[in-house]
């Protein structure tokens, strides 16, 4: 199968969602741009209590119960939490100026801030879940 025979199957649903979002004059460019920006902005907010938490975690907040934490060690979390947030919220913008990476960028963070939440779902349980919801959300 030759080169350009592979360039003529359809464009994945990335390419497409970020092309017609880029054409200012297309109709389903409508369609594509809601989403898009839906992920962008819970992306970044998403990031920013991220941010939030690991600031009130390196600060030793009495509200986290440090003895059930998977590793018990409070401010390796909150360091922890203080990258992802700061990561969530770069891969928002990107979303946001439609690159392509930053779609891949925004799923791969919101899982992996996810996952840690869900490691430290003890320590915290209502923060946790609440922030799971918005990751998963994206």
């Amino acid at each position: 199968m030759s080169i350009a025979a592979i360039r003529t199957y359809p464009t994945p649903i990335l390419d497409f969602a970020l092309m017609t979002a880029n054409n200012k004059n297309s109709k389903s460019a409508d369609i594509v741009s809601g989403p898009l920006k839906f992920a962008s902005v819970i992306l970044a907010i998403a990031g920013v209590l991220n941010i939030i938490e690991g600031f009130a975690a390196l600060a030793g907040d009495d509200r986290f119960n440090e003895s059930n934490l998977i590793f018990e060690s409070l401010t390796a979390w909150g360091i922890a939490y203080v990258i992802i947030g700061l990561l969530q919220v770069y891969a928002g913008n990107e979303i946001r100026l439609r690159k392509p990476q930053g779609l891949l960028l925004g799923i791969t963070f919101a899982s992996l801030s996810g996952i840690a939440h869900f490691m430290s779902l003890g320590a915290y349980p209502i923060w946790s879940v609440a922030i799971m919801v918005l990751n998963f959300a994206v």
